[in-house]
């Protein structure tokens, strides 16, 4: 047994409506990859991450305290040996790590299919008016459609001209030309080249002029494609702010809030203990911060993460019309973020560094 058969068998577990719907996804990103493969490989790869962050865990502060809390809490709750509560807890890690690495494999896998399928989009439909208004010229000069369409598939359009070639090959191999037109639809994540097939079956079927009809749709193609550029002119304004709150706006914030704790939390420790204090205890007792330093820290992280996944959503429905474009922006908003947030932090760290001596 071959390592595909391995990734095949292991895929098998999925269920088949899922498999289904991935297969669809894997043929409009243009991998030449079994769906059935293409998940064991990601279950795979996620089991073996799942081992590597839990051996990983364990070994890390504060992680690596974890089952030991998880088995005082259910000693002094159940009673049961010590033993075995701390299995529990580690069991509980063991279960945190898979459901980390699982979620994160499903999650970049798709997001990888998805930014492939939206990739082969751009290119066909940056293409597709030249295109049709080659195939015109070739119907207007005595060419069936299909061959009028084979012949406008010139090298220059590239991945298209591709795809073509192989609708070509299946109609000389005695597929019908509409079959073959709807193979061709499937093959990319467009409703631009959705909807321009389903008007040359139209006009075929209905016999109108083809021509007219190809270089109609060419013309509506590129009327749609400059109104979008216009849209996205327009809209700069929007973006920039956007921009501007995700890297700059809400890490500073952060990073003042973050400081705030920390200043709270040294002045609270400098106090002297109530009990010390003459005359008793005070009408209005001062209480501590309810967050440590640690804690506001992983929240401005979360909160980062949640901002560039937005931010970058937003700006990319506000400039192409489509938010699948924002996922490749995700990691950038993310890394600029929370590098001007420890660059602000450290900044702040070095400037109140003659006032807090900790």
């Amino acid at each position: 047994m071959g390592i595909d058969d391995i990734y095949k068998t292991v895929g098998r577990i999925m269920p088949r409506d899922r498999i289904r719907r991935l297969d669809k996804l894997i043929e409009m990103s243009g991998l030449n990859i079994l769906p059935e493969a293409f998940t064991g490989l990601v279950i795979v790869i996620a089991s073996l991450l799942t081992v590597f962050i839990f051996l990983l865990l364990i070994q890390l502060y504060p992680f690596s305290t974890i089952p030991n809390e998880v088995a005082k809490f259910i000693i002094s709750r159940v009673g049961i040996p010590q033993a075995l509560a701390r299995a529990i807890g580690i069991a509980l890690v063991f279960i945190l790590s898979a459901l980390l690495c699982f979620v994160g494999s499903m999650i970049a896998s798709y997001s990888y299919l998805i930014l492939q399928a939206d990739g082969r989009r751009k290119q066909v439909e940056q293409v597709l008016p030249d295109f049709l208004i080659f195939a015109a010229a070739n119907v207007r000069a005595g060419m069936p459609i299909d061959q009028a369409m084979w012949n406008a598939a010139k090298p220059d359009f590239g991945l298209f001209s591709k795809e073509i070639e192989t609708m070509a090959k299946r109609t000389f191999g005695g597929e019908p030309f509409a079959s073959a037109l709807d193979r061709l639809g499937a093959r990319f994540d467009s409703k631009i080249t959705r909807r321009t097939i389903s008007l040359i079956k139209h006009g075929i079927a209905t016999g109108g002029e083809m021509a007219e009809i190809l270089e109609r749709t060419a013309s509506d193609i590129r009327e749609m494609q400059i109104l979008r550029k216009e849209i996205s002119t327009a809209m700069l304004m929007y973006v920039i702010f956007i921009v501007f709150a995700a890297f700059f706006g809400a890490p500073f914030l952060y990073a003042i809030s973050l400081k705030l704790v920390v200043t709270l939390t040294y002045i609270w420790q400098q106090i002297p203990s109530i009990q010390d204090l003459p005359g008793g205890v005070l009408p209005n007792t001062p209480i501590p911060p309810s967050i440590t330093e640690m804690q506001f820290l992983l929240f401005s992280i979360g909160s980062a993460l949640v901002t560039s996944i937005f931010a970058s959503l937003t700006v990319s429905v506000i400039q192409t019309g489509d938010k699948k474009e924002g996922l490749k922006y995700i990691p950038i908003f993310l890394a600029v973020s929370l590098i001007v947030f420890f660059i602000i932090g450290i900044g702040f760290d070095q400037f109140f560094a003659g006032i807090l001596r900790r």
